[in-house]
């Protein structure tokens, strides 16, 4: 007559389902997380490129000349017409702006939604680098 209870071969196969599970569950979080994070420094800069084709359409439709400035005080792109500020975009916190090469940081767009000056943006997010340009007099906005 069997005892009710569990032996010892039936505990060692739970511990190791139970192990099994949970380092299978450790890995696929651990690969969302990474994904999330590696996503965050393209979201920036398909971002920013957004934003600079919004202010040349605004300029295009109003036929009034604008102009996107970098404030990195407050980490953002905010986008005037005159001195009106139309719109603001918040850059994330994990993401840096090493280096633009804009005169005076500052995107100018004439009447007819065309940037008069050319430069790139810079993106940093750890060891990962992109690269945001702007042509003149084009629609060229590319993300490299």
């Amino acid at each position: 007559m069997k005892k009710p209870g569990i032996c010892l071969v039936e505990l060692l196969v739970y511990i190791f389902i139970m192990c099994t599970f949970c380092n299978t569950s450790f890995i696929l979080c651990r690969s969302i997380i990474e994904s999330e994070k590696n996503m965050t420094l393209s979201k920036s800069v398909m971002q920013c490129r957004d934003f600079i084709i919004i202010g040349k359409n605004i300029c295009r439709e109003k036929c009034k000349s604008g102009y996107i400035i970098f404030d990195s005080d407050t980490r953002q792109m905010k986008f005037y017409i005159g001195v009106h500020c139309e719109k603001k975009l918040q850059i994330l916190d994990d993401v840096e702006i090493r280096k633009i090469t804009f005169e005076l940081s500052r995107i100018n767009i004439d009447n007819t939604g065309y940037i008069k000056n050319a430069g790139s943006i810079y993106f940093v997010r750890g060891k990962e680098e992109k690269k945001l340009s702007v042509g003149v007099y084009t629609n060229y906005v590319n993300e490299e």
